[in-house]
């Protein structure tokens, strides 16, 4: 029981006591820390690297690598230093032709951070390749256009008029090889859908590629929508491309056919007169044949839906 009582006795602090053990192992644990600092170690850091080039007139198609991984042995302060990222400056990598350098293999890297890193020594580099793409940059002008809007269109309605945008091209700049391989014309955006009247609006010039930069960002639109209406007529025959001395019996001289057109060009643009059923031979032989005619003088934005076949011989 003397024992036990004078170990009771050792672990029977007041609170002052216990103020003075936590200090004692705060000091302890601070002294530890401090003398590890101080020792050398061998560890795989991550160091930020910088791309040295003249950015005024090259540009890199993708984003350029940030940081190489590296084996390296140093003082314990400096390990900690890097690994935290306190104050600490990127490695430089300067590049004399940049368009040339599609990669850099680590194994070369060392010889050119070395001198970068004079407090640590550079064991290897556990980044295997540095992949870097960099072009000349590059302007031109592009003509904008409005692609089909057919899906945009409210089921029965149509396009009524061509679509104006305002101004009709953009500039845009970026890496060469990127602005040279877009399309011309460049299609705007336009998001409206179930369009069922006339618009004024707002499109936008977007480009995929995140270096890419054009002006204008987006440009006025403008076009007219309709009720599209279903007119059943027929027009005069008109035969081209006959063969020489050939003289083709056809047993009609007017061909019916449907045509979906604007409700509003019915009484503005739409004259029996104007419309001609043409007969082409070109893709006929001799004997009979079945020639689908081509319908010519319809208003603009109409659709022949159907239209009868006739059968000729020569």
């Amino acid at each position: 029981m003397s024992i036990i009582g004078s170990i009771l006795n050792v672990l029977r602090f007041n609170k002052k006591n216990w103020k003075a053990v936590v200090l004692c192992l705060m000091a302890a644990t601070v002294f530890w820390f401090f003398n590890s600092l101080n020792k050398t170690y061998t560890t795989i850091l991550a160091f930020p690297i910088e791309f040295q080039y003249d950015q005024e007139t090259f540009i890199p198609v993708e984003n350029l690598p940030r940081e190489v991984k590296m084996n390296v042995t140093g003082m314990g302060w400096s390990l900690l230093r890097r690994s935290a990222g306190v104050k600490v400056p990127s490695l430089l990598m300067p590049l004399e032709r940049p368009t040339d350098v599609k990669k850099v293999v680590g194994s070369s890297l060392p010889i050119v951070f070395a001198s970068q890193l004079p407090d640590l020594q550079i064991n290897f580099v556990a980044t295997d390749t540095l992949h870097i793409d960099i072009e000349p940059i590059d302007g031109r002008w592009l003509k904008l256009m409005m692609p089909d809007l057919s899906k945009n269109i409210r089921d029965g309605y149509g396009m009524a008029s061509n679509v104006t945008l305002t101004p009709d091209s953009v500039f845009v700049q970026g890496p060469r090889r990127i602005v040279q391989g877009l399309p011309h014309p460049y299609p705007v955006v336009y998001d409206r859908n179930n369009i069922d009247e006339n618009q004024e609006g707002t499109a936008l010039v977007q480009f995929k590629h995140q270096q890419l930069v054009g002006e204008p960002q987006q440009v006025s639109i403008s076009f007219s929508v309709d009720k599209l209406v279903e007119l059943k007529d027929s027009a005069k025959v008109a035969l081209i491309n006959m063969p020489a001395r050939v003289r083709p019996a056809i047993s009609i001289d007017q061909i019916h056919f449907t045509v979906l057109l604007p409700e509003s060009s019915i009484h503005t643009s739409y004259t029996k007169e104007s419309i001609t059923a043409i007969l082409d031979f070109k893709q006929t032989q001799a004997g009979k044949s079945r020639i689908a005619p081509i319908i010519t003088g319809i208003p603009p934005f109409s659709k022949i839906i159907r239209v009868d076949t006739v059968e000729v011989s020569y």
